[in-house]
């Protein structure tokens, strides 16, 4: 509605090595060398001007994004702030965090205490299964089948798998569905329901492919023969890997994730997968400036159920008064939340937050 009711033009790109946008054809490593951030963001320049010599457009650009695109959003205002009248950037993750515990954190802190014990008795049961004393190899296997997953794969890949079906649905506005289902359950469950009812969740939930397939798989994503054209698995990986890390290992109290989930795991999948040591995110952040962005016109928005907030923009204090955050404040208001489509029976901050951006959008645009 917003570009309808501006009479404007909207265009969605694809970035380099996701979906068919691969250069040299392939996702071998050496050819991954050409995904970077700021190859995407001169892909975004040159799209503009390539676009407006080849229309004769005269119109202003803006630029949106929720996520890394929302990064790549704010971003894009540092290194080409004269291709774009401003910048939405909701959810943009532009603080490269290289042990990211403050994810795990945040899950906790809004999903609840009850819940996040239900969570955590729900890890202790698969921990007992895989890992623990009196684990044997038909238990780790018959709990990883529960998923679809194969007996061989790595342990630690199978715990980050269930720490993020979790995760996940704090992330995307359904924490109520998470913790309704798993308190149901009751104190009295024994491992085999915890594991089977968690199991159930995220088979229906996410998929039933979400456990078996390459995206959680460090051998099958070490594997580009097994790469499947517009997948995202090996490239995203490959970001985490060679700029922005934003690993998530277990937090070293309290955490919701099994605890085999550590930075060594971390760093010894990118070696696994593309021989890479551990990026050193300082040059991301020293280059754009983390949650400190120096940048004008962009309209920062984040969500207080968001485990990616803390890798965002945090305060209007930290960047110029000619660009403006907002902090949703409101039970399942997840990532990227201004991105979905306005109702009735949404929440009124998130209602509030969108005309506060409706406002910096056509002023931007005016005196652009």
């Amino acid at each position: 509605s917003l570009g309808q009711e501006r009479n404007a033009l909207l265009i969605q790109l694809e970035h380099r090595f996701y979906g068919e946008s691969l250069p040299n054809g392939n996702v071998d490593t050496d050819n991954l060398k050409l995904l970077t951030v700021e190859n995407a963001l001169a892909d975004l320049a040159g799209f503009i001007d390539w676009y407006t010599a080849e229309q004769g457009t005269t119109g202003k650009w803006f630029a949106f994004g929720g996520s890394y695109p929302g990064a790549l959003s704010g971003w894009f205002r540092k290194a080409y702030p004269d291709h774009t009248a401003g910048s939405l950037s909701s959810s943009g993750v532009v603080n490269a965090i290289n042990e990211f515990t403050a994810f795990d954190e945040r899950v906790a802190t809004a999903i609840g205490d009850e819940c996040a014990d239900n969570v955590r008795a729900v890890t202790a049961a698969f921990e007992r299964a895989v890992v623990g004393e009196d684990a044997t190899n038909a238990t780790n296997a018959d709990a990883k089948a529960l998923f679809g997953c194969a007996a061989d794969m790595w342990d630690e890949d199978y715990f980050y798998m269930l720490a993020d079906s979790a995760a996940m649905a704090d992330q995307y506005g359904s924490k109520f569905a998470l913790c309704d289902t798993l308190g149901a359950m009751g104190s009295d469950a024994t491992d085999a329901t915890k594991m089977e009812t968690f199991a159930n969740f995220t088979n229906t939930y996410w998929g039933a492919d979400f456990g078996s397939g390459c995206f959680y798989d460090s051998a099958c994503l070490a594997d580009k023969s097994k790469y499947e054209a517009g997948a995202t698995d090996r490239s995203w990986r490959w970001q985490k890997c060679y700029q922005l890390a934003y690993f998530q290992p277990a937090p070293a109290e309290g955490s919701l994730r099994s605890s085999v989930v550590t930075m060594d795991y971390h760093y010894e999948q990118c070696m696994k997968v593309f021989g890479l040591a551990p990026p050193d995110v300082s040059n991301i952040n020293d280059k754009f400036g983390a949650e400190k962005i120096q940048v004008d016109k962009v309209f920062f928005s984040d969500f207080s159920d968001d485990p990616w907030r803390e890798a965002s923009v945090v305060s209007n204090d930290d960047i110029p008064a000619t660009s403006e955050f907002h902090l949703v404040q409101c039970d399942e208001c997840g990532h990227c939340m201004d991105f979905s489509t306005p109702s009735d029976t949404e929440p009124a901050a998130l209602t509030a937050e969108r005309q506060a951006f409706e406002v910096k959008l056509d002023e931007w645009l005016e005196i652009a």
